[in-house]
């Protein structure tokens, strides 16, 4: 076939299209996987059809594209890995620049183990940063306006059919959570699985050098073992576990030096980082008195902490709240035995006051960390992006002051640099869809432009009369939690009585309508439960959760752990309820992880 006849099949199959918009006003180029005839299309047709063709017409502004992945045959319509990076490599990078996100719409289990393996090999990581996966039509349009979209019949039937399999519900979202999750090792649900079109894929056939890439693409030491366990082959070609960024805790300089005052403690400060899980049993296990039969194929919710001899230590998802665990002889957790799902890593900032050596032997300082004390005055720290490949210097890491004040460092930066309007109180940060945003005092929404470190408005005030403002995001939406206060908030926390610190006793949930550029109160949050911790804000859902209930929102105050009801907006201590989502199974008490 003539490169003449090659670009009038493009254009005939209409494989590349611009049009639409999606609700953030940007140009939408559309592209039909299944339409890509891989066999009859070279590379160079390809690029110059773009070059011509597509390039020119998305200008320079901001844009989109959604990719339609519907009824993709992998001997049909993939091109190979290397005419897919000949094909990027030929993208100008203004194009690159002005790129916002990649909706990828009905992906398969094999796409998303090529893109999780190869996906920052062959493209750069902002780019594979934006990609996107979306399971429903319904849930692409929340983000792309519908009736400037034309969706082939082919991809509409397909989505009728994935009705019938409600399992297979993803949603939106982006490549960063894990989730791990199989039975044994070689069984047959382990190494095969089914993808979204209904076929067996069996994960032991892989070639041994996909496994060797996929081992050196994985994040964690526990991610490591999970990919070792599901069958004889993945163990035997994995290579070990090697991160690139140093581990954690990190040293930063005191925080406080940035508000102009002098830090009272010259002792060293460190960021830490934590992982929230689900611990869920693959067959059902014993659960406390206080759970009922019919949950105990339910997880629970639990807090890790990877010291940098990757040993692991347990901690408490709410700090107030003190687990009630009964000892049980078990001395080692068995990862085949659970289903663990990653649900957010936190980080907060602390002192290391190091103790003298024990001996002269030890050398003139081998410090022992016995005190980990908390930095008074700092109320969040989040850090972007998260990953073991990443350099130490390249993380980004924001911290918001009691004060109100947001202030952003770096890994080996001497000082920390204010940002934003130094007359304006910020109450919570977040990583949201691979960016930094923060809202003030008043509910308005900023981005972050990292490289400038300016805020540009992201939202309408939202002028709630709460005293102080969450940032959460669920299921790909974003949201503002407004706490009320029974009196206005004290800044600063030294020298004060307990019977000084004020009491929370409301709160309104509004969510963001980017198209309508509102603000949204919600009634109901449905079978979601929020959790306001002490260093992050997470969602989860009730059903997969022991004692976990929907609509309902657990949060910490400075003494105590309470969950609110938006139903009947009753406030409840957890202690006083033995509440079993606050709760480890008693198994894990003597656990050595």
């Amino acid at each position: 076939m003539s490169d003449a006849e090659q670009e009038q099949l493009i254009e005939k199959l209409e494989i590349f299209k611009i049009k639409g918009r999606d609700k953030r006003n940007r140009k939408i180029l559309r592209v039909i996987g299944k339409s890509f005839s891989a066999r009859n299309l070279s590379v160079d047709v390809v690029k110059k059809y773009l070059e011509e063709r597509v390039y020119p017409k998305l200008g320079k502004r901001p844009f989109s594209v959604l990719y339609l992945h519907t009824g993709v045959q992998r001997c049909e319509n993939f091109p190979g890995i290397s005419a897919l990076r000949s094909i990027y490599e030929g993208v100008p990078m203004s194009v690159k620049e002005n790129l916002e996100a990649v909706y990828f719409v009905h992906p398969g289990l094999q796409s998303r183990l090529f893109l999780a393996t190869f996906g920052r090999l062959l493209f750069s990581g902002g780019l594979y940063g934006k990609l996107r996966y979306v399971s429903r039509l319904d849930l692409l349009w929340e983000h792309v306006r519908r009736n400037e979209i034309e969706i082939p019949d082919f991809v509409h039937d397909h989505d009728e059919d994935l009705e019938y399999r409600p399992m297979m519900d993803y949603g939106l979202e982006s490549d960063h959570p894990r989730v791990y999750g199989a039975p044994a090792v070689d069984s047959p649900s382990r190494s095969s699985e089914a993808d979204m079109g209904g076929r067996v894929v069996d994960w032991s056939g892989l070639p041994k050098e996909l496994l060797e890439v996929i081992g050196k693409s994985i994040d964690s030491g526990l991610d490591a073992i999970r990919s070792r366990s599901v069958c004889s082959s993945w163990r035997s070609s994995f290579p070990p576990f090697q991160a690139r960024s140093p581990r954690f805790p990190l040293k930063f300089p005191d925080p406080r030096s940035a508000l102009g005052s002098a830090p009272r403690s010259r002792s060293p400060v460190y960021l830490c980082e934590s992982t929230l899980y689900l611990l869920q049993p693959v067959n059902p296990f014993p659960t406390s008195s206080s759970s009922s039969s019919s949950s105990c194929n339910k997880g629970w919710l639990i807090k890790v902490q990877e010291s940098n001899s990757g040993k692991l230590r347990l901690l408490d998802p709410f700090p107030n709240h003190k687990y009630r665990l009964s000892p049980v002889t078990l001395n080692t957790l068995n990862l085949l035995n659970f289903r663990v799902v990653e649900l957010r890593k936190a980080y907060v900032l602390r002192l290391h006051v190091a103790t003298p050596p024990r001996s002269e032997t030890e050398g003139s300082y081998a410090p022992s960390y016995r005190c980990n004390r908390s930095i008074h005055g700092v109320s969040k720290v989040v850090m972007f992006p998260i990953s073991a490949w990443t350099d130490a210097d390249e993380y980004a890491v924001f911290v918001i002051f009691n004060e109100g004040k947001l202030a952003f460092g770096k890994c080996g930066d001497e000082k920390w640099t204010l940002v934003g309007d130094r007359s304006c109180e910020y109450d919570d940060i977040i990583v949201y869809k691979g960016q930094f945003y923060v809202v003030d005092r008043w509910g308005t929404v900023f981005w972050i432009e990292c490289s400038s470190l300016k805020l540009v408005p992201f939202s309408p005030p939202l002028c709630g009369l709460g005293n102080q403002k969450h940032l959460m995001e669920s299921c790909g939406a974003l949201y503002v939690v407004d706490r009320y206060i029974d009196r206005e908030r004290r800044r600063v926390e030294n020298n004060i009585r307990r019977r000084d610190f004020p009491k929370t006793v409301d709160f309104k949930v509004y969510k963001l309508d980017e198209e309508g550029g509102k603000w949204d109160l919600l009634k109901s949050l449905g079978d979601r439960a929020f959790v306001l911790g002490t260093d992050c804000c997470f969602s989860v859902s009730a059903q997969e959760f022991v004692g976990c209930k929907g609509n309902c929102i657990y949060f910490v105050d400075p003494r105590e752990s309470h969950v609110f009801s938006l139903e009947d907006g009753s406030i409840a201590d957890l202690v006083s309820m033995n509440h079993p989502f606050c709760e480890a199974p008693t198994w894990l008490s003597s656990v050595n992880l």
